[in-house]
């Protein structure tokens, strides 16, 4: 099983990627972080004569992320109440990558196979208000016909390092990691 973690914080070594760390320790896994990337906003051509326009960016790391993993992590802060907005340009983007006529094609025929987990942390009750958020990605991965929701942690955090302070997140983290060796 290959896997690739996608993090969608701006902020380095913070709670989100610590979480992702322990869900992932020694486990071999790829990481994009998305404020590493050039990501342009998607702009919705969908219906007009001319289509998307090619964006001359770094989205094909995205595109290949979905192709070559069997599971992906999307590991996101809680931003009022939402996916931060580096991870929805991402997903608002695979409306572009899902017509583009290199790889589209193959990219519908491999989201069915496709296992995803989601990891949240955020500062404001976070286990109550990023369930919708939990939702929205469960509609996502049914729109683009991936398996499942399999798994997701909440987390607890708001300052760099009180996620260690989330005992039931960790306890959730190192449950998910044994798991997740199993099928390594």
């Amino acid at each position: 099983m290959k896997i690739a973690t996608i993090i969608g914080s701006t902020r380095r070594g913070g709670n989100t990627e610590e979480l992702a760390q322990m869900v992932t320790a020694d486990i071999p896994t790829t990481i994009i972080k998305l404020s590493e990337l050039t990501l342009h906003p998607f702009t919705d051509l969908r219906h007009t004569k001319e289509g998307f326009p090619s964006a001359l960016d770094d989205y094909d790391q995205i595109v290949q992320a979905f192709m070559e993993n069997d599971l992906l992590i999307f590991a996101t802060p809680l931003y009022w109440y939402g996916m931060s907005s580096l991870m929805k340009t991402m997903f608002d983007r695979l409306s572009q990558a899902l017509r583009d006529e290199h790889y589209g094609p193959q990219l519908k025929a491999r989201m069915p196979s496709v296992e995803a987990i989601v990891l949240v942390v955020g500062g404001d009750q976070p286990k109550l208000k990023a369930l919708p958020l939990i939702q929205q990605f469960h509609f996502a991965f049914d729109f683009l016909q991936m398996k499942p929701l399999s798994s997701y942690i909440i987390g607890e955090a708001n300052q760099p390092g009180e996620i260690k302070q989330d005992y039931l997140a960790l306890q959730q983290a190192q449950a998910l990691n044994k798991a997740l060796k199993n099928k390594v």
